[in-house]
């Protein structure tokens, strides 16, 4: 299989058709499973920041790969890549990274792209040059006074409100004058990030969540190892927070 025998189809999300829209779901739920209509439209379509890009790869008409940039701004407009998934009779061909290359190429150098990749993405993240900001390690919420310390950004109200609208279960737990926005996992609660008492209230309370589990940031040394990361497309000048993790959103 050459390369020249894809086809790139890329699509704004407030311009997609309903095509495009099962193409898509097909490819995912080929590759991963349980995405719906519904996480689709929440993710994209109600996106509270406004249209996302959708990538799909065509072989011989029939759809072999999908991926796309979701607008999840940061400081201004930023996208943050997500959801990318290739056929494994297509694995290995540069589909990837041609995805990555014609998203850039369309929304704009100039524009901040990030992402949180898993294990198999990683390592071609890093061969297109992509920067690790830093790596994410599981630590326990022993003593919430120091997650306050280095996690001082509250979760912005309105993105608050679109987490709420989540096919994922969250609650809010109150320690001292503290509000923490949580969500249950298979063995215990995972940390989200720290939430305005307004933005909580959006969600049930959780009085006693027991064993509560967060991600501690710390730059990597060596930057071709995976231990769960935060990526960039350049180096911006600011911190991308965990709550910006687009599996959150749907």
């Amino acid at each position: 299989m050459e390369n020249n025998e894809i086809k790139y189809v890329l699509k704004w999300t407030d311009k997609i058709d309903d095509k495009s829209i099962e193409d898509f779901l097909n490819v995912e739920n080929a590759v991963f499973s349980g995405f719906t209509r519904q996480l689709l439209e929440n993710k994209y379509l109600n996106n509270i920041y406004g249209p996302s890009l959708i990538t799909i790869a065509y072989l011989d008409g029939k759809p072999v790969a999908a991926d796309s940039m979701i607008r999840n701004d940061i400081n201004g407009l930023a996208y943050q890549s997500a959801d990318t998934c290739v056929l494994e009779d297509c694995r290995g061909k540069g589909v990837f990274l041609q995805m990555k290359k014609k998203e850039i190429e369309m929304i704009g150098e100039n524009t901040i792209f990030f992402g949180f990749p898993n294990g198999n993405s990683f390592h071609g993240f890093v061969k297109m040059g992509w920067n690790v900001q830093c790596g994410l390690y599981p630590k326990y919420l022993i003593f919430p006074f120091l997650y306050d310390l280095r996690n001082r950004e509250l979760i912005d109200f309105e993105y608050a409100k679109w987490l709420s609208h989540s096919s994922h279960k969250f609650y809010y737990y109150k320690c001292g004058h503290n509000y923490y926005l949580i969500k249950q996992g298979q063995k215990c609660f995972q940390m989200i990030g720290r939430i305005e008492r307004d933005a909580a209230l959006l969600f049930e309370r959780k009085k006693h969540p027991g064993v509560i589990k967060y991600y501690s940031k710390k730059k990597f040394i060596f930057n071709n190892k995976y231990y769960g990361s935060i990526i960039t497309y350049g180096n911006p000048q600011f911190d991308i927070p965990y709550w910006k993790h687009d599996t959150f959103i749907g």
